[in-house]
């Protein structure tokens, strides 16, 4: 499963299988959700085009959003609900309340669109992006004062909202940004192209991970964080851009910048948009599922650097 990469040292690889858990992730190399187990093999997968991101609600139903929408389903095909959106759909969550926020990047206004647990619109937020369309914002998180945190991709910062659309403050990236999301203590962890950093409640940076802090990972664009309940992070690594084919697409380090897990094949994740722990209740779950009768095949693109300007 793990291949011995420079830096990691005996010790560390053990580790990293000890911390071995089952997965949910996206992505947009195979335009799929997919599930892989403790071994890092997939044991489930669903097409989905423009795959960004995933989560398990209502205890065994799926919410994913794709191009233009927003799905709930169950594991065995059943649909709960199904919301198109006025423009692209990067990311969507559910909220503590049942709701689930929408994201809809449109080529007049970003917003975030409210919905019932039956999936009827309740409330739109208006964002303050000054871009539009593709350029304008990726994943957003909800943090426990109910505010949502939302990472604007080409004007490279997190920016705090109320539930009614007020900019509560804004914290400056230096790169393109994808997410941000709340730690334990009250500080804002923000994703953005090369790395993450970290924000205490004053806005200044106290902590940071830079791709040359973790070279083995071969870390290219940061898109999904996620803080363990140890306080480790687990970041998802967009792959479009790789030279080598080397890189990992998932890992988790620690506070001292150092590698504890990580996804060990970039061959059958490309582009990985999102990644969330499952329980091994869950993953056996997915076991039980029914799966699609063909295998997954990734798209043909042409892989290299991005051109100036590309924006993801």
């Amino acid at each position: 499963m793990l291949k011995k990469i420079s830096s990691l040292t005996a010790a560390v690889l053990l580790q990293s299988l000890s911390l071995a858990q089952p997965i949910i992730i996206t992505d947009t190399g195979y335009d799929r959700i997919a599930v892989f187990d403790n071994d890092q093999q997939l044991v489930w997968y669903k097409p989905t085009a423009h795959s960004y991101s995933a989560e398990m609600v209502s205890g065994n139903h799926i919410l994913e959003s794709y191009k233009n929408g927003v799905k709930e389903t169950t594991l065995n095909g059943e649909t709960i609900f199904d919301y198109k959106v006025p423009g692209e759909c990067f990311n969507a969550i559910r909220l503590k309340d049942g709701t689930t926020l929408v994201g809809v990047a449109s080529k007049t206004k970003g917003a975030l669109l409210q919905l019932s647990p039956e999936g009827k619109l309740i409330k739109t937020i208006n964002l303050a992006g000054k871009e539009k369309g593709h350029r304008d914002f990726r994943h957003f998180s909800a943090t426990s004062k109910g505010t949502i945190l939302v990472g604007h991709l080409v004007e490279e910062m997190v920016r705090e909202y109320d539930m009614d659309g007020k900019v509560l403050r804004e914290l400056k990236l230096p790169g393109i940004c994808y997410k941000g999301i709340e730690c334990k203590n009250g500080n804002i962890l923000a994703a953005y192209e090369h790395g993450i950093q970290e924000f205490d409640k004053a806005g200044k940076v106290v902590w940071e991970l830079k791709a040359s802090d973790v070279p083995e990972m071969g870390l290219t664009f940061t898109t999904d964080i996620k803080e363990e309940p140890n306080g480790d992070i687990t970041i998802a690594n967009w792959l479009r851009h790789s030279q080598t084919g080397t890189e990992k697409p998932f890992f988790t380090v620690n506070r001292d910048k150092k590698v504890v897990w990580f996804f060990n094949d970039a061959k059958i994740v490309d582009e990985a948009t999102s990644i969330k722990r499952l329980t091994d209740e869950q993953l056996q779950l997915f076991k039980a599922a029914p799966k699609p009768k063909n295998e997954p095949v990734k798209k043909t693109k042409k892989r290299g650097r991005k051109k100036k300007g590309q924006k993801k």
